[in-house]
């Protein structure tokens, strides 16, 4: 399953992410208005036109009220994890409390890396493909040197099918050492 690219691999939005936590989870309100939001952080969010366009974007910390989407004085961004706190009568929530905002902001730093290192697995394959095409320029160094110029022809006709054998051969591998029936079968008690 391809999962999602929240835009946290960009650390502008990781900041925004952030700055957005730390004003819903510590100020007196739990609700703030594009103004508000504006007000207290001091500045528009660097990764999106609105605050409230962030928070829709990220479900995972906030929530966003639908009604009144083009008032901008209108209180529709909260955390959820300020919401889920107890409400008292008259219809204030404390504010979370530090360990659960550290534990928010932990959060959105793992998955900052995460998407990095999402963003850069291939260059783990760079010194094969580097490796493969040297090793074949070399090949055709050496048949030239030698006067095997058919030799070689061969070679660069039979390269394409040489190599998707060799890429489904890699393929399945692969599957087989992340398939759960291997790696129980390989653990010995």
């Amino acid at each position: 399953m391809k999962k999602k690219n929240l835009g946290y691999g960009d650390s502008r939005r990781l900041a925004d992410v952030m700055a957005l936590i730390q004003v819903l989870a510590l100020g007196k309100d739990t609700k703030r208005s594009e103004n508000g939001l504006k007000d207290e952080l001091q500045r528009k969010p660097l990764t999106e036109a609105t605050w409230s366009a962030l928070a829709q974007r990220h479900p995972e910390f906030f929530r966003v009220r639908e009604e009144d989407a083009n008032d901008s004085s209108a209180c529709r961004v909260s955390l959820v994890a300020r919401a889920a706190m107890p409400k008292f009568p008259d219809g204030h929530r404390d504010p979370i409390p530090n360990d659960l905002i550290g534990k928010l902001l932990d959060i959105a730093i793992s998955i900052h890396d995460r998407e990095v290192a999402r963003g850069e697995r291939w260059k783990s394959w760079f010194p094969i493909f580097v490796a493969f095409i040297g090793g074949f320029f070399a090949v055709i160094v050496v048949n030239l040197q030698n006067g095997k110029l058919a030799d070689t022809r061969k070679i660069i006709v039979e390269l394409p099918a040489t190599m998707q054998s060799v890429t489904q051969n890699f393929q399945g591998v692969v599957v087989q050492s992340n398939s759960p029936a291997t790696n129980s079968s390989s653990v010995k008690p």
